[in-house]
């Protein structure tokens, strides 16, 4: 079972933080992190410059 069908309609971060069985490490080498471009939240976005 996909566990996107054990997740609520709409999920707010209590509802994930008390379902710690949700998270799953990622084995990411820390020369591979780039923490300045992760919001807290743990998005993260990339801009792109572009010529007017």
């Amino acid at each position: 079972m996909p566990a996107r069908a054990l997740l609520p309609r709409r999920m707010g971060h209590r509802t994930l933080a008390s379902t710690p069985a949700l998270w799953a490490s990622i084995p990411c080498p820390r020369s591979e992190l780039r923490l300045d471009l992760v919001l807290p939240s743990g998005q993260s976005f990339r801009w792109l410059t572009a010529s007017a």
